[in-house]
């Protein structure tokens, strides 16, 4: 291009009228007051937001003392609707498998991230410590990846205590 040349645009020219001007304008407001709502939401109003985006009802969440608890069946639903895929490794796991660590490798598009689950029996009563390692890992994954772990909800596999209470 030489020095007095114009830069030439290809397809329609860029013109702006006092009413593309005035549409602009208000696209701006529009998306400022939407970005201004995000950001003025609590933590529940993201947390319920996000129950609603991932169709979960109230039979996958509850409520345990200072937590927001997420069922195995939530979990299920959310890692569906927002297509996280996980793989596991076993890091390690004593001789009597009794003490289990799992690691998570999980990813939604382009984001990637890992995490572990644990077992051993002081935090386990059940009979299956490497799937229970598994599960917990899984969890963590995807309410991580999902947003929900920075708003203070966990996995019900998570611990012991997290059960809904009947």
């Amino acid at each position: 291009m030489e020095h007095n040349d114009k830069p030439r645009h290809h397809g329609q020219s860029k013109v702006h009228t006092p009413e593309l001007d005035t549409r602009i304008q208000n696209f701006i407001k529009v998306f400022d007051c939407e970005i201004l709502k995000v950001k003025t939401m609590t933590n529940k109003e993201r947390l319920n937001k996000l129950y609603k985006d991932y169709g979960l009802t109230e039979d996958d969440y509850f409520k345990h003392k200072f937590y927001s608890i997420i069922t195995r069946s939530g979990i299920d639903k959310i890692q569906a609707k927002a297509n996280i895929d996980i793989n596991y490794e076993l890091t390690y796991h004593s001789p009597d498998c009794k003490i289990v660590i799992m690691k998570a490798y999980g990813s939604q598009g382009d984001r990637k991230i890992q995490t572990y689950g644990e077992c051993n029996p002081n935090n386990n009563s059940n009979a299956y410590p490497i799937a229970m390692a598994e599960k917990r890992a899984m969890s963590r994954i995807v309410l991580k990846l999902a947003g929900f772990y920075e708003l203070g909800a966990f996995g019900e596999d998570e611990a012991e205590d997290f059960k809904r209470k009947q």
